[in-house]
């Protein structure tokens, strides 16, 4: 599967640099002290991605081409800034899913190849959230009260033994990849009547099996469709994976979804139930990491193509059935700052908002609620998109300074330049970084103005009917 970074962020502390060609092992010499983003998509070695910030050990924000190497982990994926990366003088770049430390640390970090060169192995976690009710021979139980050893009742009907369960909570703020961690709502009937029963709430990573010209898995993520199918912005979440003997379809909230398949991610759990019959966390996965191909899986797997076209047109048929529609709504709803972790809420004045921010603050983030184009069915675009910018003001309005849109400090969590006929508009992601190098010392207020045609994409919302409606046939269920 492609490995894709769309105006991905990676916190401090989730990059490191090392010297040298690329090599299956070594220590990092520097950890990243602030945001990076990351833009293209690795399909093999050679592939290149921009890097876009003040890189671990450099000074200054730069826009930088790294190439893919052969070597990853189910954490980590290597890159090196020259392509053929042959000799010593290049620089090993690490983006990794957990935090990691450079020299001058009793804890510094250590990079280690799987051994697998299809890099393939870099991947979110594949688990249900704190919760979920999976059906076994006593009933339905929340994924947390099972134990090694409970029976659970595949799609199937087929009574099995859970081999292993295992639980991790992240606090999804702090995560590199917000969006690889941040969980996905699977609403009641979202493919059907009871197809969930009740909201399923899983990993974006976590397959569901569909019907679509026969049993297939799909990923959650590739489903998001901002109705039925949404990604919640949640602060943390615990995840828990459950093991059989082999891949199967569980029965979550009536749904079959996967049960869980070691692809090499068994180490991200931090948590295991005591039992002498659990497997050792650090323990090597029973089958060779570097053999895993997704012919393991219980039914054919697929990410693209048609098969997830048709899919996706189908639930978003039965969304617009049940009463779903976009609709332009305000733009500046959940737009805020975050300065010195301060929520700043804007003074709104239609198209333009203003934010004071406390006195000296450094770095400020714009903070929106972003949608996927692509997931809303409107085009093609895969970006991930909050407001459309057409002005940005530092100041009160008596001495307000103008911050070109195209001003090379804004690169981090800002889209490329558009062109509208002489004027320049730019679009923002889920959060942009205002850096302090825009900042003077009297500067404390922020005037953000939209573009007036194009401020925010549309949200899909349910009719105030059907809303109604559903709401009565769950009070009704739930009194029965």
């Amino acid at each position: 599967m492609a490995t894709t970074f769309n105006n991905t962020v990676y916190q401090a502390g989730f990059a490191g640099t090392d010297d040298g060609a690329p090599s299956a092992s070594f220590q990092i010499d520097d950890a990243s002290r602030n945001p990076l983003t990351v833009n293209g998509t690795v399909n093999a070695a050679g592939d290149p991605i921009t890097v876009t910030g003040i890189l671990p050990g450099a000074t200054t924000s730069s826009t930088t081409t790294f190439y893919a190497t052969q070597f990853d982990n189910s954490s980590m994926i290597q890159f090196t800034d020259t392509q053929s990366g042959a000799d010593s003088s290049s620089t090993r770049l690490i983006l990794s899913n957990s935090q990691v430390f450079g020299s001058g640390t009793e804890n510094r970090t250590r990079f280690t190849s799987d051994g697998d060169t299809s890099l393939n192995s870099y991947s979110a976690p594949v688990c249900f959230a704190t919760g979920t009710l999976i059906r076994t021979s006593q009933g339905e139980v929340a994924v947390e009260d099972l134990s090694v050893g409970d029976l659970a009742i595949t799609s199937s009907g087929t009574l099995r033994p859970i081999r292993w369960i295992g639980s991790r909570t992240i606090n999804c703020g702090r995560h590199s990849q917000p969006s690889d961690v941040m969980p996905v709502r699977i609403r009641a009937g979202a493919f059907g009547t009871n197809k969930p029963v009740r909201d399923l709430v899983v990993s974006p990573g976590h397959s569901i099996c569909l019907d679509v010209l026969g049993e297939v898995l799909i990923p959650a993520s590739v489903l998001v469709n901002g109705s039925t199918i949404v990604q919640e912005d949640v602060d943390s979440v615990t995840y828990w994976h459950v093991e059989l003997d082999s891949h199967d379809l569980l029965m979550a909230e009536g749904q079959p979804a996967e049960s869980y398949l070691d692809m090499g991610n068994r180490g991200f759990f931090a948590r295991s139930t005591s039992s002498d019959t659990v497997t050792d966390l650090t323990a090597k996965p029973d089958v060779d990491v570097a053999g895993r191909t997704h012919d393991e899986f219980c039914r054919p797997f697929h990410d693209s193509g048609a098969i997830v076209t048709f899919a996706r047109e189908r639930i978003e048929a039965l969304a617009t059935a049940q009463g779903w529609h976009l609709s332009v709504t305000d733009p500046w709803a959940g737009v805020h700052l975050i300065a010195d972790g301060l929520r700043i809420k804007p003074e709104v004045s239609g198209s333009t908002a203003r934010f004071v921010a406390p006195a000296g603050a450094r770095d400020i983030w714009l903070c929106s609620p972003a949608l996927v184009p692509s997931k809303l069915g409107m085009s093609t675009d895969p970006r991930r998109l909050g407001l459309r910018c057409s002005e940005l003001r530092l100041g009160d309005s008596w001495d307000a300074r103008v911050v070109a849109l195209d001003d090379p400090l804004l690169c981090v969590g800002f889209h490329e330049i558009e062109h509208d006929g002489s004027s320049l508009r730019r679009w923002t992601a889920d959060q942009a970084r205002l850096p302090a190098a825009l900042w003077s010392n009297d500067e404390r207020t922020v005037v953000l103005r939209l573009d007036p045609v194009t401020a925010a994409l549309p949200r899909w919302v349910m009719s105030a009917t059907t809303a109604s409606d559903t709401l009565q046939d769950e009070q009704h269920s739930h009194a029965a």
